[in-house]
């Protein structure tokens, strides 16, 4: 694997902040994606699919990040983390 993107969090599950630029441009898009939506789901789906049509853009954005952020952290692929203890 290349140079981690993400730190891996030192408590529990997942990827912790993001460690070098890459991470934190696709962290940033990814939040800045997920804000624009109802907008754009607004300019282009009539106000009773409003909800659904960004629930689905939520989740179809989060997804490629999360496989993304789970390969790209420090250590390997996610896992169950308690602070270095055995």
């Amino acid at each position: 694997m290349s140079e981690p993107w993400f730190r891996a969090k030192r408590y529990g599950y997942g990827a912790g902040l993001p460690m070098n630029w890459k991470g934190w441009v696709m962290l940033i898009a990814m939040i800045t994606m997920i804000g624009a939506l109802p907008y754009a789901a607004h300019q282009f789906f009539p106000p009773r699919f409003l909800i659904p049509v960004t629930i689905l853009g939520i989740v179809i954005i989060t997804g490629p990040f999360t496989w993304i952020a789970s390969r790209r952290t420090e250590g390997g692929p996610w896992r169950w983390r308690n602070g270095g203890q055995p």
